[in-house]
């Protein structure tokens, strides 16, 4: 039959005790993400009507910034997806003076920075 383990007993409470602490851990986090996603849907109509109030104060902020840091030009913060604004992606559109106008992306590294 082969050997017997002689310490399988303890080795099975050591297992069950570890699986017990992670079946906790995982118990814990399903009631958390729970929670979050309602407290995510209770903040959403908030969200609705803040964040265009807020977003249109930060974009005359950036660009009032933007013409103070670099003695004119201009610089326009636009929003990717406009149907939902807390899945939207921001695009930073902006023009020193003296160069075209065209997205962040498009400028050499020393005009980003």
């Amino acid at each position: 039959m082969g050997a017997v383990n002689l310490v399988a007993i303890e080795e099975y409470a050591e297992l069950k005790q570890r699986h017990d602490f992670l079946k906790t851990q995982s118990d814990d986090l399903t009631n958390a993400k729970a929670e979050l996603i309602k407290a995510i849907d209770e903040i959403k109509p908030d969200l609705a009507a803040a964040v265009p109030v807020t977003f249109e104060q930060i974009k005359k902020n950036f660009e009032y910034t933007f013409q103070t840091l670099f003695g004119g030009g201009r610089a326009q913060l636009e929003l990717v997806a406009r149907k939902t604004f807390w899945k939207s992606g921001i695009e930073i559109v902006a023009q020193p003076p003296g160069t075209k106008l065209k997205g962040i992306t498009l400028l050499s590294g020393g005009q980003k920075t």
